[in-house]
């Protein structure tokens, strides 16, 4: 047995997966969320927090398209990799070795304790603001992992820079 044929075993034995069940559910899920999120963090950024926002992080998100869109997408593959297929795997097999066969609630667990590892800073700093912008966000990503395949998730966060950054671009140079 190949590689990627043991890893989508062991996953499909936790309720996980690196391909979706039905491609045409997870392309439309995985749209629908990207536009949900791109919508969630514009209302965040653009509305409710935009006065309190960083001037680091507008002066980013105002700068020019080409040298971070790119970067972004990358990076969010590492995330992807690091938080739902590290770490949330690991932890939705632990709560499996500790209670046994899991329901939803166990992989939604496992969603948000996979983001606070690398959110945590973020809560520190700004409670409210980070568990909406950076918390709750991730999690959508471990949520779509777990109902569409790893390869959903991660092709929707990544995909969601094209959308998002564009938005906050034109958003954030307009507002202050």
């Amino acid at each position: 047995m190949n590689f990627a044929k043991a890893h989508e075993h062991m996953l499909g034995k936790l309720g996980l997966g690196l391909l979706p069940r039905d491609g045409r559910s997870a392309v439309a899920e995985t749209a629908w969320t990207v536009l949900g999120v791109t919508a969630f963090i514009a209302m965040l950024d653009l509305w409710l927090f935009r006065g309190r926002l960083a001037p680091g992080y507008v002066a980013f998100f105002t700068s020019p398209l080409g040298g971070r869109t790119p970067v972004l997408c990358v990076w969010s593959l590492g995330e992807e990799v690091i938080y739902r297929l590290g770490c949330m795997t690991a932890l939705v097999a632990a709560i499996r070795l500790l209670r046994g066969p899991t329901g939803p609630a166990a992989y939604g667990l496992a969603a948000v304790a996979a983001q606070m590892i690398g959110v945590w800073p973020q809560l520190v700093q700004d409670p409210l603001y980070g568990s909406l912008r950076y918390l709750a966000v991730g999690v959508v990503w471990g949520l779509l992992y777990w109902r569409q395949g790893w390869f959903a998730a991660a092709a929707g966060h990544g995909l969601s820079h094209l959308l998002i950054d564009p938005v906050l671009l034109i958003g954030l140079s307009h507002t202050g």
